[in-house]
């Protein structure tokens, strides 16, 4: 009995020990440039191109993109209770990943929130530079 209490109480302290993680500040990816990567010659691409790709890239990560204005997608996600929603601005160039809202993400007027939010843009950013060097074949 001893026993079983023993575990019982450490198998909260452990749950317990994930559900409070720290959060963290908001990441904003700002600048990424299409031309800044070396391996691949983005010089080619329009802003077409360049829409295409974050709409792919958004789509496989299971994002929602739409278009809210010229040259501004504005992409949603939704992960079990958690919604996140970005607009991604863009030109031939560069893009940018910028916060708009999010339900259930532990955001506070300081900047910080829910740690998965970086995780989940900073995949989105890679998976748009994946896109782009696909476009750019």
């Amino acid at each position: 009995m001893r026993k079983l209490s023993f575990l019982f109480i450490m198998s909260i302290f452990v749950l317990s020990s994930f559900a409070c993680r720290p959060a963290n500040y908001i990441v904003n990816t700002s600048n990424y440039s299409t031309d800044e990567t070396r391996l691949i010659d983005f010089d080619n691409l329009s802003t077409k191109q360049v829409r295409e790709a974050i709409i792919d890239a958004a789509r496989s990560l299971t994002w929602v993109p739409k278009d809210e204005s010229p040259n501004t997608i504005r992409a949603s996600i939704h992960v079990r209770t958690h919604r996140v929603i970005v607009d991604i601005l863009y030109d031939k160039t560069a893009y940018t990943i910028k916060y708009v809202s999010s339900t259930n993400m532990d955001a506070t007027p300081e900047g910080k929130i829910h740690p998965n939010y970086n995780n989940w843009v900073i995949r989105l950013a890679d998976t748009i530079e994946s896109e782009l060097s696909v476009q750019s074949l």
